[in-house]
């Protein structure tokens, strides 16, 4: 029966301002006296309400009763609310005897859950939040919330709850949906001694945010009481400051429980007894002038930071990357303005100075307020050279782009040389070609030989625009870890065929290989020497291998820097091949 009703009010003209439905049965005998004084609040007459009581007596003791609160936040005035009610009524009331159903409701606005509160009627308040719920926005739930809350914290402090009350913008019937129940707690704290305001301020915030949450627990709402906690000493002085938060609180705030405090200032409100004197303009008005000009001060300070801080050191670490991506150390402010200018604007000639140039003036500027000479910038300041700082850094982007494909080439470059030596190291030591060797010694890598011929050869004649370099470097080093591995093999043709003999006065003959950076010579043990004619290791005759690791280094001709250390080394001795 009550739910054809709902799923016909839930389709009606008013179904937007519809933020609860809830029911109640009349024959409970609990029920009935605040059914009765809910009509006070629903009816439209509302002088004639004994009259309707007596007269439906029966039906009010009999029917089901539906209670539908409906948001009124956007009605000014008196007559649009009583007509919002009346046609609503008149709508619901058709429906209702042309279905023959046994229903009596209560239409409530949200401004006539005001009056129930205004009119300390506590415990219709509570009645409301135990109705069945047929149908909820959030509303039902957020007086379930508040009541329990409510009386969790009168039983801890008893008769100190001066007021407990709704606020937010959901005492209006508006974002009832919302997670966030906004509910101001005033305790007495006027024959407090043994505490400090802090302390006391400290605990009874502790103690109600804790019930707030035992309560969400328990009812397991998803909602999130915010309790904001006062004393009556400190709400009386908000109100005597003219605190504007307060104001609006008292004139805006649902009371769930009241000792006669909340409501006497609210009615003194409303009626514009209650309102601020001379002084407490002034002193407002004060606050606001320092608010100002605090704000103006943390908008200038915000923007000097802006600039000289964020927007240079962007501009700065952005050049520091390319050159440190081109080869550079790290380098101070001052060489990397200079660096950045002499390498890639005169030199290498693949930027323009308008970019050194505004690094070069940002981080003047920088200098210039660090040392006073400068107050500060404006807003206009901060979009220039934000402006420019996006600029810089998508041209510092572009030429690390450009010396990323500079390095990759490089590092191309230095796999093919080593893959040459490598290939010319076994051509010279199995007297072939490298193509007959892959076939007889490396058959399995015969695809991937023919794949690093043909990107070498498109990289040497310029064709890289759709070369893909991973793979390429990733192809080539795979034949040149395994030329080596192979090589490392052939340690006694190696020493045999790049070896040069060094015969000493005593008749002892010693193995010397040649190597672009040291000489190694091979007798009962392995000695290494550097081209200053210096001892830089000695090693048993198995570590060999390790040495030999490095074949695009070794060399098969003596020049005057090998005789130099040799004479150097054994003075009296000849060589031979």
């Amino acid at each position: 029966m009550s739910q054809e009703f709902v799923d016909y009010v839930l389709k009606s003209k008013d179904k937007e301002r519809i933020i609860g439905i809830g029911k109640a049965d009349g024959k409970k005998e609990e029920n009935l006296r605040f059914l009765g004084d809910l009509l006070r609040y629903s009816s439209i007459d509302k002088l004639n309400v004994d009259n309707i009581r007596e007269k439906h007596e029966k039906e009010i003791r009999e029917y089901e009763h539906i209670i539908i609160i409906l948001s009124d936040y956007d009605l000014n005035t008196i007559n649009d609310k009583i007509k919002l009610k009346a046609e609503f009524l008149e709508e619901s009331l058709k429906f209702i005897k042309e279905k023959g159903l046994k229903i009596w409701i209560h239409p409530l606005l949200m401004s006539d859950i005001m009056e129930i509160s205004m009119d300390s009627r506590f415990d219709l308040l509570d009645f409301l939040s135990s109705l069945e719920i047929l149908y909820d926005k959030g509303i039902f739930e957020i007086f379930k919330l508040v009541t329990l809350h409510k009386n969790s914290l009168l039983e801890i402090f008893s008769k100190y709850v001066v007021a407990y009350a709704l606020a937010g913008s959901q005492v209006k019937g508006r974002n009832v949906d919302k997670s966030d129940v906004d509910v101001y707690v005033i305790i007495d704290d006027t024959d407090v001694k043994m505490h400090t305001f802090e302390e006391l301020k400290a605990k009874l915030y502790e103690v109600v945010t804790t019930e707030a949450l035992k309560v969400q627990m328990f009812l397991n709402s998803k909602k999130v009481i915010h309790p904001q906690v006062y004393t009556l000493t400190e709400f009386w002085y908000a109100l005597s400051e003219y605190n504007p938060v307060i104001y609006t609180f008292l004139r805006d705030g649902i009371a769930f429980y009241d000792r006669g405090t909340f409501i006497a200032w609210k009615q003194l409100l409303l009626k514009g007894i209650l309102k601020p004197s001379r002084e407490a303009a002034e002193k407002h008005l004060n606050v606001a002038n320092m608010m100002l000009k605090d704000s103006k001060d943390r908008i200038r300070n915000t923007i000097n930071s802006l600039l000289v801080n964020d927007v240079a050191v962007s501009m700065l670490t952005a050049a520091q990357a390319v050159l440190v991506r081109y080869g550079f150390s790290p380098l101070d402010p001052k060489e990397t303005i200079e660096s950045l200018r002499k390498v890639f604007v005169e030199e290498k000639k693949i930027l323009e100075d308008s970019y050194a140039k505004d690094l070069e003036d940002i981080w003047k500027l920088r200098k210039m307020h660090e040392h006073g000479e400068i107050e500060g910038f404006d807003y206009k300041d901060l979009n220039e050279w934000i402006s420019k700082a996006e600029s810089f850094i998508n041209r510092m982007n572009a030429l690390k782009q450009l010396i990323d494909r500079e390095k990759e080439k490089e590092e191309i470059m230095y796999y093919i040389e080593e893959y040459n030596v490598l290939k010319s190291r076994l051509e010279e030591i199995y007297k072939k070609s490298i193509n007959e060797i892959i076939q007889e010694k490396f058959s399995l890598l015969g695809n991937i030989f023919e794949e690093v011929n043909q990107y070498i050869r498109k990289f040497l004649e310029g064709k890289t625009e759709d070369l893909e370099y991973n793979i390429f470097k990733e192809k080539i080093y795979i034949l040149i870890r395994a030329f080596r591995d192979y090589l490392q093999g052939l340690v006694e043709d190696i020493i045999s065929l790049y070896s040069f003999k060094i015969l000493l006065k005593g008749g002892e003959v010693l193995n010397l290989l040649v190597f672009s950076d040291k000489l190694i010579v091979i007798s009962d043990k392995v000695l290494l020497y550097d081209y200053d004619g210096n001892n830089i290791g000695e090693f048993n005759k198995e570590y060999i291998k390790e040495i030999l690791k490095d074949f695009s280094k070794l060399l098969n001709y003596l020049d005057k820097n090998v005789i130099k250390v040799l004479d150097k080394v054994f003075i009296e001795y000849s060589i031979a091949k």
